[in-house]
């Protein structure tokens, strides 16, 4: 056991000549001790008077040498340097990551904040305006006309459909039937008027049907409408009568029509009464006979 008197290291390889902290000449020490350097490891342990131990190279040639002579190798202790190359490019890949996410974050809120900016100015841009167009509106002289500002209109303007022209087919000739009901009707009417100028009551009576809306009465009966004429009858010893423009329409389904003319009168006896009025008659075909089951006065004319 050999130890250094300067700084009281011990060392149990009795070959070292020289303390290998401090370059002292080791002295022998002749206590026994358990020795502190174990060969067969990579490392010498040093064991300090004080207690404590720690790991040191041996870079001693003659231990070198008696190591070899020995047969054993002492291999330096190598450094695990894996788990810190790890960290680094760990820590350079997040690095990386936050850069990247920073600057698309920066470029995404720019190009949402352009999009919100624009709508704005050009809505202070109109906004400019119309106010400068009402300054110079309100600043012009009293004695010229403001130009009015006209805004432009945002409203579609439809387009025009060309409309397409129908013609209708022309009516077709009225029917034998027709004109053979009107026929049949003028000449009902034209029969109606020569009974009362030849005061025939019975022959008069024989062109109403049973029940005849007369004048303000609706559904007045035959013996009413015939009592109102006997009393004409009995009071005029003359009744003249004149029809003109007569016009006569009958319907689809040819049992009814209407015929309305002008009448001219001119009544004497022991009264006198003349006059002239538009008077319609509705007559309806009964048991193919043409009878009247209307009478009313449209127009009055003039009556004396």
């Amino acid at each position: 056991m050999k130890s250094c008197p300067k700084c009281g290291n011990r060392y149990s390889d009795d070959t070292l000549a020289y303390c290998l902290q401090d370059g002292t000449v080791l002295t022998s020490d002749a206590e026994a001790e358990t020795p502190t350097v174990v060969l067969g490891e990579t490392e010498t342990v040093v064991s300090h008077s004080s207690g404590d131990r720690f790991q040191i190279p041996i870079t001693d040639p003659g231990r070198q040498q008696y190591q070899q002579s020995q047969g054993t190798s002492f291999a330096p202790a190598q450094t695990n340097g894996g788990g810190s190359k790890v960290f680094w490019a760990v820590a350079a890949t997040i690095i990386v990551m936050l850069v990247v996410f920073s600057v698309a974050g920066v470029g995404i809120f720019m190009l949402v904040r352009n999009g919100r900016s624009e709508p704005a100015r050009n809505a202070n841009t109109s906004g400019d305006q119309s106010n400068n167009s009402i300054s110079t509106n309100y600043n012009s002289p009293a004695t010229t006309s403001a130009t009015p500002i006209v805004a432009p209109s945002t409203a579609k303007t439809a387009t025009p459909i060309p409309s397409s022209t129908i013609e209708m087919p022309p009516l077709p000739p009225p029917s034998d039937n027709v004109e053979q009901s009107r026929g049949e009707v003028t000449q009902r009417i034209y029969g109606w008027k020569s009974m009362l100028e030849s005061r025939d009551l019975n022959g008069y009576m024989a062109n109403y049907a049973s029940t005849v809306d007369y004048y303000r009465r609706r559904g007045a009966s035959i013996g009413e409408v015939r009592a109102d004429k006997a009393r004409a009858f009995a009071l005029y010893d003359s009744m003249r009568t004149d029809i003109s423009n007569m016009t006569v329409s009958v319907s689809a389904s040819g049992d009814t029509a209407v015929a309305a003319f002008d009448k001219e009168w001119n009544f004497r006896g022991r009264d006198m009464s003349s006059g002239k009025v538009r008077s319609q008659i509705t007559l309806k075909k009964i048991n193919g006979r043409w009878l009247i089951t209307s009478e009313r006065d449209l127009k009055v004319y003039y009556t004396r």
